[in-house]
């Protein structure tokens, strides 16, 4: 009975300890090398801007060296009648130096330019730069993302093989709407979503980025709106805790009462002889 006590102990303890490691990092890691995501989304209520922005981390923590990939996508549905409809920033919290480098930006399988629009490298018309400060009410950002110059990026893109001037709403992107003609509507311009994998040294703390400001347009007074974190759907850490320190104490209980049925019936068998 002691052995069985001690055993089952064993694995109950095994498997807390497993459940402790799950969900006790920030992402998934392997040594020095840490993965972690983090999405922020906005929908103007009464009003046609939607946005979602996906940050990815692949980290050395040793080295202090990573990339970060930034999925940008515009996911409006509503027409497209002036500049302030296409997205053309994201402002964010990094801590890192970034080392942009041409080739950095892609339209992802399945995305275009509007048609009549000419096929180019997304990266030219956008920049990465940290060490800014863009502020909204309460919020301030360091870092960004742009496809317009804003008075604080430029002159000219550095995610691209053939940059070019930061001056207008060419590369921006647009939502899925119908894009009506209108001069303050350039092209190239791209359709939905663009993704961009940048180079940085340092240490990002994903934690430290709690909101991000999606931008709109090539003015900062024109459209922004703060994007934040929605909260996760999985069960809390501590309900799975219970849930296995739950199925540990029934399986105990039933050996415990096989066990003692085998010795009531040892008990009550007659003496042979």
């Amino acid at each position: 009975m002691k052995m069985l006590c001690r055993q089952w102990r064993r694995i109950l303890m095994t498997a807390v300890l497993g459940c402790c490691v799950a969900v006790g990092g920030e992402g998934v890691s392997s040594a020095a090398i840490t993965t972690a995501t983090i999405t922020f989304d906005f929908e103007e209520i009464g009003g046609t801007h939607a946005a979602i922005a996906v940050l990815t981390k692949v980290e050395d923590s040793q080295l202090g060296m990573g990339t970060l990939t930034i999925e940008l996508t515009n996911n409006s549905t509503s027409a497209v009648n002036s500049g302030t409809d296409v997205l053309l920033g994201m402002f964010f919290n990094s801590g890192v130096t970034f080392l942009p480098s041409g080739g950095s930006a892609v339209v992802p399988a399945g995305e275009t330019t509007i048609p009549g629009s000419p096929l180019v490298d997304p990266g030219n018309g956008w920049q990465i730069k940290s060490g800014i400060s863009i502020s909204k009410g309460t919020k301030t950002y360091n870092s960004g993302i742009a496809g317009a110059g804003y008075g604080v990026f430029g002159p000219d893109g550095n995610l691209g093989t053939n940059p070019v001037k930061l001056d207008g709403s060419d590369y921006g992107i647009v939502g899925s709407g119908t894009v009506n003609a209108n001069p303050s509507v350039k092209y190239p311009i791209f359709s939905n979503r663009l993704e961009f994998t940048i180079p940085y040294s340092g240490i990002f703390e994903m934690r430290a980025t709690d909101t991000v400001l999606f931008q709109y347009g090539t003015d900062l007074k024109e459209p922004s709106f703060i994007g934040t974190d929605p909260p996760p759907q999985a069960p809390e850490p501590t309900t799975f805790l219970l849930v296995v320190i739950g199925a540990g104490g029934l399986a105990l209980q039933r050996t415990r009462r096989r066990v003692a049925a085998t010795l009531l019936s040892g008990v009550a068998r007659p003496e042979e002889g």
